[in-house]
């Protein structure tokens, strides 16, 4: 299975954005999050007359990013301000601006994405969705997403488990 959803294809490239404009050299898993905790932004009042989506898939969005939501609550922080120390603890890069806007995975960002389709295909869903991606971000223990938030005090195996336990089945949209 190699389709994304909506959700997944826009946190990728919000988080490539987000990594070209930090100079780094490849996305890495935290801007994946960025990425994932940037979606909230596409729904807001003041940019959802600016999605230039067609109705479904503006609501099949709408429909992921709710999925996904109520697990920031259960971390105890916003979108928003994981975006932000998200960005803080990834740093600055030195990569130059090659002017192509291009930003490949790093090996770390395909091992989530594979994480996240092995999800996705186990609990029976046509596409990988926002909930699976973090998912297959959260499911590498020792790595910088769960360092990063067991950080910020989250209990990572906790969450790994709820997350896990919600993103499997995912609803398909009609």
């Amino acid at each position: 299975m190699s389709n994304f959803s909506v959700g997944v294809g826009a946190a990728w490239q919000l988080g490539a954005a987000e990594a070209i404009k930090a100079r780094q050299d490849r996305l890495e898993p935290l801007f994946l999050l960025i990425g994932i905790c940037s979606v909230e932004k596409l729904l807001s009042s003041e940019n959802e007359g600016k999605l230039q989506l067609e109705p479904s898939m503006a609501a099949g969005l709408r429909a992921e990013w709710n999925a996904l939501a109520g697990f920031f609550t259960r971390m105890g922080v916003t979108p928003a301000t994981l975006r932000h120390d998200a960005r803080t603890a990834a740093g600055q890069g030195t990569r130059a601006d090659d002017g192509k806007g291009r930003m490949s995975r790093s090996d770390a960002s395909r091992a989530a994405f594979l994480r996240a389709r092995d999800l996705a295909e186990k609990g029976g869903a046509s596409s990988i969705y926002l909930v699976h991606l973090f998912a297959g971000l959260l499911e590498d223990g020792s790595g910088p997403v769960a360092a990063f938030l067991a950080q910020r005090g989250v209990d990572v195996s906790a969450l790994t488990s709820a997350v896990r336990a919600g993103a499997i089945p995912v609803v398909e949209k009609t």
